[in-house]
């Protein structure tokens, strides 16, 4: 079975102890999850389907693959649930980035860019640029090179999250949520972070007095 898990081993995230993979899906569905301050909460690790069935509708998941996945057997899962549409497969390397295209033509790639050569690189190792969604770091957005990407096609990914120096960390800690639509207005198309709540209810609220409508409370 395909499990969501951060870690390798199942200690800090749960109440389970032991590697991941010398568990049982039984085992692990058993399991409560553990919050960042050592909290037992009252939900059980996922498995991927159940996350890939949640997310209809409410998000877009990011598919970080450990060493113990196979790709075929993660893609062959998302294929049965229809939901190439709903997530976005992680290449850290050009050679990941055309395996995965090879695997699964209609799935949305996510690829370190940093320059139009890069993305010209990703193209030439056979990724089309509408199928790449660049990952343009955790520092700071850059909207120049978002205003070429967007030109090119691609769609931009920009992260927040990343532990105690993050910008979500920053943000969390000033209470300012109002950060998260400044980094939209860059021209970043999909927000990588540990406070998707927030930073959703922010947007949408500059969008709706925007358009000069009232937001949903």
């Amino acid at each position: 079975a395909l499990v969501l898990m951060h870690d390798d081993a199942l200690d800090r995230t749960t109440t389970g102890t032991g590697p991941v993979r010398d568990a049982t899906w039984a085992e692990i569905a058993g399991l409560k999850l553990v919050d960042n301050d050592g909290r037992i909460t009252e939900f059980h690790p996922p498995s991927l389907r159940d996350a890939l069935r949640w997310a209809d509708g409410r998000t877009i998941l990011e598919i970080d693959f450990k060493r113990s996945a196979r790709y075929e057997t993660v893609i062959r899962e998302i294929r049965e649930e229809d939901a190439f549409d709903r997530v976005v497969l992680i290449a850290y390397t050009l050679a990941q980035a055309r395996t995965l295209h090879d695997l699964a033509p209609e799935a949305t790639i996510s690829a370190g860019v940093d320059s139009e050569d890069e993305l010209d690189a990703l193209i030439a190792a056979g990724v089309p640029a509408d199928k790449v969604a660049a990952w343009t770091g955790t520092r700071e957005p850059r909207p120049a090179l978002n205003r070429l990407l967007a030109d090119r096609n691609v769609e931009i990914l920009f992260g927040t999250l990343g532990g105690a120096n993050s910008i979500d960390a920053q943000i969390n800690e000033t209470g300012d949520d109002s950060r998260y639509t400044d980094i939209s207005a860059t021209g970043v198309h999909l927000l990588a972070t540990d406070r998707p709540v927030a930073a959703a209810e922010a947007i949408d609220q500059t969008r709706a007095a925007v358009c000069g409508v009232k937001a949903p409370s």
